[in-house]
C-alpha cells in the first residue's frame, strides 16, 4: 500500500512539472491593422500596442527587445486571429480580455513579431488600471 501511494505521489509530481514547462518560441505575423508602433518619450524604447484598446481597464503591449534578420525556423507563423482564438481573448460578449492573451503569451519563452524579413523579439507588458 505504501509503494502504491509513493508511486502515485511521484507520478503526480512529474505531471505537475511537465504542465509548467514553457513552450519554446511563438512567431506572430505583424499586422498593421491591429498593431501600432510608438516610441516611449523618456526611455526611447519602441512599443507595439493594439489600436482598438483605447478605453479599456486592461492594457497589453509588446516592448521591442531586438530586431533580427532572417531567422530560420521550422515553427509556423501565426496571425493574431489564430492567437485570439487559441487564447480565448474575446469572451462571449465579444469583449477583449487582455488577461487571457497575457496568460497565453506567458506560456512561451520567446515571442517574435514577424514583419516581412524582420523578426522583432518582444517582451509582453501588461497593466490594469
Amino acid at each position: 500500500m505504501k509503494k502504491i501511494f509513493f508511486i502515485l505521489l511521484i507520478l503526480s509530481f512529474v505531471k505537475a512539472q511537465t504542465q509548467e514547462q514553457k513552450k519554446d518560441t511563438l512567431f506572430i505575423k505583424y499586422d498593421e491593422k491591429i498593431l501600432k508602433k510608438w516610441k516611449h518619450p523618456t526611455t526611447k524604447n519602441y512599443f507595439y500596442s493594439f489600436k482598438h484598446l483605447k478605453e479599456n481597464v486592461e492594457y497589453i503591449c509588446f516592448e521591442q527587445k531586438k530586431v533580427c534578420k532572417k531567422i530560420t525556423t521550422s515553427s509556423s507563423i501565426k496571425n493574431f486571429k489564430e492567437i485570439f482564438k487559441e487564447s480565448k481573448t474575446y469572451n462571449i460578449y465579444n469583449r477583449f480580455r487582455a488577461s487571457n492573451l497575457f496568460d497565453f503569451l506567458l506560456n512561451y519563452k520567446t515571442v517574435f513579431l514577424v514583419r516581412k524579413e524582420e523578426f522583432i523579439e518582444v517582451d509582453i507588458e501588461y497593466s490594469i488600471e
